[in-house]
């Protein structure tokens, strides 16, 4: 059985793939936009219940990356994929920020424009 974690985190990428891109369920060397990259947040796991049963929240932090080469095209794509994201993100999961966006630098393949959000999930076993 995986850890109540991994089960969050599938079930949080199956739900998103339906925002139409690709889907990373942990951080790639170099994301290659659009997509969508799911990694722990800041405040990862917070014990609700220990004991005879688990119980606890977990927040993701879900990176949405548009191709940075032309910034009004990629301020588009962030709008859409965002919109898209708050639609599929699923029942069970809520949307706590999300971010503005920034210019990220990814080596030899350009630049992205990034939104980070924060989604929480109660978790029990």
């Amino acid at each position: 059985m995986p850890a109540l974690s991994t089960s969050a985190r599938n079930t949080l990428a199956t739900n998103l793939a339906a925002v139409g891109v690709k889907v990373h369920k942990e951080a790639p060397a170099v994301p290659i936009p659009p997509c969508l990259v799911i990694t722990p947040s800041q405040q990862w796991i917070t014990p609700t219940r220990i004991g005879s049963a688990l119980n606890y929240e977990i927040s993701f932090r879900v990176l949405v990356v548009a191709d940075g080469r032309t910034n009004a095209a990629a301020m588009i794509k962030c709008e859409t994929l965002i919109d898209s994201l708050l639609e599929n993100v699923g029942n069970g999961f809520s949307v706590e920020t999300v971010s503005a966006p920034s210019l990220v630098d990814l080596g030899g393949k350009g630049s992205a424009l990034t939104v980070e959000t924060t989604i929480t999930a109660q978790v029990k076993e």
